[in-house]
């Protein structure tokens, strides 16, 4: 059983008067108008929508030149998150780029940290650590 024609007067009736080829009625045609006012203002309220790291409150940054590699990524990890939590509420659409952000600063910070805590260790501590390691998973 097919479902019943949409009723002039609507969009879904006009598209059915181009696709059979019958002439378009003056109230399926305000229907079509009053339609494309309004996908027009949908797109003009997208444009007006803030991009998504310009509605993070400006921070006050310190000198980059002054801190190390590891301050200057935790600063911008606390940035591209706070940036998440906004845009995950305002604009679901552009959440993926911060995401991916995120995940690059957080491995880069974490390799920092890793090297910086083996620099720091003693050969001897590290093997020490190493053994102890494969003790416990065997």
């Amino acid at each position: 059983m097919p479902r019943p024609k949409a009723p002039c007067g609507t969009y879904s009736a006009y598209k059915r008067h181009l696709r059979e080829g019958t002439t378009v009625d003056a109230a399926c045609a305000a229907a079509r108008d009053e339609r494309t006012k309004q996908v027009a203002d949908d797109r003009r309220a997208a444009k007006r929508l803030p991009r998504a790291l310009s509605i993070v409150p400006d921070v006050v940054e310190p000198d980059p030149e002054r801190l190390e590699r590891a301050d200057v990524l935790r600063g911008g990890l606390t940035d591209v998150r706070a940036a998440i939590a906004i845009v995950r509420q305002s604009e679901p659409a552009r959440l993926a780029p911060l995401l991916k952000e995120m995940r690059e600063l957080a491995r880069e910070l974490a390799e920092i940290e890793t090297a910086g805590s083996a620099a720091n260790d003693s050969l001897a501590s590290q093997l020490a650590a190493a053994r102890a390691a494969r003790q416990t998973g065997s």
